[in-house]
């Protein structure tokens, strides 16, 4: 392939075809280029490829790589513009034409100040200086009439700067009382300022006792065991055990990311949530009212309530309750001595809820129960004879038997073989006990129109420790919730609030025995 080169000035038409004319390179370093631009006149040169003609030095040819060009543009190349003007005229042919005859006069006044400035004079030179070459310069005297006109002149800039120091002494009396003013402006409003942050610390600490948070009820120990049914220590005991599993809880119908997890924009703080679903529980607190005191709505409080309900059951049901060896030998009541049941290890009793009745026919003949005469929801709850609990069972259906509860349940592996399960007369699991090889007692049958002396001995001694069961199932029933008719729609929630509020009171509360009253929980410690 053939380079067909030409020059790369813009008022330039030598190219390859044009004969008795070099071509060099331009060149490579920024301030050469600078200076080649001036005489190239292109702003479009491709510095890497184009060439330059040596027509645009004066002296034919280009010296070395550092000789600038200093021809823009000759006569030859003018008279070649104008041609091709006449020929086929245009605009950027006679922008052209213009910029050369510029060009040209420019070189052409250029030459002509070279030569006036070879034909100038030599400036004579200085001489030095030298104190004979001054001559005295003669002063002027002042006549009588010019110091007259000084004087006045002057008294009368004195007479000015007189009044303008008295107005200036005026300005800055008038200053310092402006002052002392302000200063005392600034007196009264720290004043002020110090009245209005006592009265907002007021206003504060007036809004925080009637605001609805653990921060501010902690400080009312009365109002916050009224609510929820702990006090301060047995709260904080409850949430510290529960804190470390915190993350994994779960709101229903909340669409849940990990961000949202992190972030801190939930209207309530965990220990606030913690105290809306206890007094939920503790006193069946309409949704609504209670949304009205957090300042939410009952679909966020509903969720706050199922979400800790669920969370504190699943937590709190996989302690392990089973005691130690020798535990239940050292902490056994007398009178389970007395009474002659020495050997007995766990005590168990059903308890009933009601639950509304479904129109499904079939729902209410399972949930029905002979006994309460209405759909219920049974729960067992089994205890050990010094009062801590066993286990709390789930919600079963009204119409399943005692027997049925207590297999499915798996209750009886608390208790070694050879002791004893002290139940009701309802529970008939005997041969339950005897394959797991425990003795099973509970009160005797009327097989007869009356109790003999033995069967009422019997029956007194197994209804006087059987109490330790009653205290303990009333204590988890303190809890309004539990004492409510249940709705058919949430009876899934049944068992899971009997299961996380049995292990609550089984936490906090000290065990009620046979000679204590359920009073003494009530008072604060």
């Amino acid at each position: 392939m053939v380079w067909h080169w030409n020059c790369a000035s813009a008022l330039c038409h030598n190219s390859w075809r044009t004969k008795g004319v070099r071509y060099y390179n331009l060149p490579v370093d920024p301030e050469l280029r600078r200076k080649y631009q001036l005489v190239l006149k292109n702003e479009n040169v491709n510095w890497t490829k184009q060439v330059i003609c040596s027509a645009h030095w004066s002296r034919g040819e280009r010296l070395s790589p550092d000789d600038i060009p200093d021809v823009i543009c000759s006569e030859e190349q003018q008279e070649k513009f104008e041609s091709l003007l006449k020929k086929t005229p245009s605009k950027s042919l006679k922008k052209k034409v213009v910029c050369v005859q510029r060009a040209l006069v420019e070189a052409n006044r250029e030459t002509r100040g070279e030569l006036k400035s070879t034909g100038k004079r030599k400036a004579p030179k200085e001489r030095p200086f030298s104190p004979g070459n001054m001559q005295p310069v003669k002063k002027r005297r002042k006549t009588r009439i010019s110091l007259e006109k000084e004087n006045l002149s002057l008294q009368s800039q004195n007479t000015s700067l007189i009044s303008e120091n008295k107005a200036l002494s005026e300005k800055v009396l008038k200053m310092e009382q402006l002052l002392q003013e302000m200063k005392a402006v600034q007196e009264k409003m720290k004043f002020e300022r110090y009245s209005f942050e006592q009265k907002l610390k007021e206003m504060k600490f007036e809004f925080n006792k009637r605001s609805f948070t653990y921060d501010c009820l902690k400080i009312r120990e009365n109002e916050l065991f009224l609510l929820c049914g702990l006090s301060v220590n047995e709260f904080d005991c409850l949430f510290a055990c529960l804190m470390p599993f915190l993350r994994p809880i779960v709101y229903p119908d909340c669409v849940q990311s990990l961000e949202k997890l992190d972030s801190n924009n939930k209207l309530l703080d965990n220990r606030t949530e913690l105290l809306v679903a206890l007094t939920v529980a503790r006193h069946a607190v309409d949704l609504v009212i209670m949304a009205k005191l957090v300042s939410g709505s009952s679909s966020t409080i509903s969720r706050v309530f199922v979400a800790w309900m669920v969370f504190l059951c699943c937590v709190l049901d996989e302690v392990n309750l089973k005691p130690l060896p020798g535990f239940m030998e050292a902490f056994l009541p007398r009178v389970f001595v007395d009474a002659g049941y020495a050997d007995c290890e766990i005590l168990g009793d059903n308890t009933e809820t009601w639950i509304a009745q479904s129109e499904n026919f079939e729902l209410n003949n399972v949930t029905f129960s002979h006994y309460k005469n209405h759909t219920t929801g049974k729960v067992s709850v089994w205890i050990f004879p010094h009062g801590a609990l066993c286990k709390c069972s789930d919600a079963f259906p009204g119409s399943i038997s005692d027997e049925q509860i207590t297999e499915q349940i798996d209750v009886i592996d608390y208790c070694p073989k050879g002791k004893v399960v002290l139940t009701d007369k309802g529970f008939a699991i005997s041969d339950l006990c005897h394959e797991k090889g425990v003795n099973h007692n509970r009160p005797p049958m009327k097989f007869n129109t009356q109790y003999d002396e033995n069967d009422i001995s019997l029956n007194f001694d197994i209804a006087t420790l059987r109490i330790y069961n009653e205290n303990a199932i009333g204590r988890i029933r303190d809890w309004s919730i539990l004492n409510k008719c249940w709705p058919s729609g949430r009876v899934d929630l049944l068992g899971i609030c009997w299961i996380a509020l049995a292990h609550i009171v089984n936490l906090t509360k000290k065990p009620v025995g046979p000679n204590e009253t359920q009073d003494s929980d009530a008072q604060l410690p």
